[in-house]
This record gives C-alpha cells, sequence and structure tokens, in this order.
C-alpha cells in the first residue's frame, strides 16, 4: 500500500512540474491574457475606446469605398 502512494505521489509531482504544453494550449492561454488585458483598459477608459471604435468604422468605410471604386475602373 506505501508503495502505490508513493507511486501515485510521484507521478503527480511529475504531472505538476514537469509538463510539457503544446503549442495550442500556449497560443489559447496568450489569447485568454491579452483579451482579458484589453476588456480590463476598455472598461477603465470607455470614451477612450467609443472613440477607437469610431476610428476603426470611418477607416474601413474609406478603405471599402476605394476598394470598390478600383474594382469599378
Amino acid at each position: 500500500m506505501t508503495g502505490y502512494a508513493f507511486f501515485k505521489v510521484l507521478t503527480n509531482f511529475i504531472k505538476v512540474f514537469f509538463r510539457k504544453y503544446s503549442k495550442k494550449e500556449i497560443s489559447e492561454q496568450e489569447k485568454k491574457i491579452k483579451t482579458e488585458n484589453y476588456y480590463y483598459h476598455c472598461e477603465l477608459n470607455p470614451i477612450g475606446f467609443a472613440k477607437l471604435c469610431a476610428e476603426n468604422n470611418a477607416r474601413e468605410t474609406q478603405q471599402k469605398t476605394i476598394n470598390e471604386y478600383k474594382a469599378r475602373v
């Protein structure tokens, strides 16, 4: 019984301290951290976020108009 308990402790120790993370897990974790950071800063400055959204919308609309014009010419 003691040998089994030691084996379980050792396997759990190895899983916790020597675990290799896949690239997918790392990228998902980085994306989660980035999303939480953006959300936090948008909550701190809602006026700046609204201004940024308006600027992005204007830029995208302008680019769409330019692309439509180029497609017709």
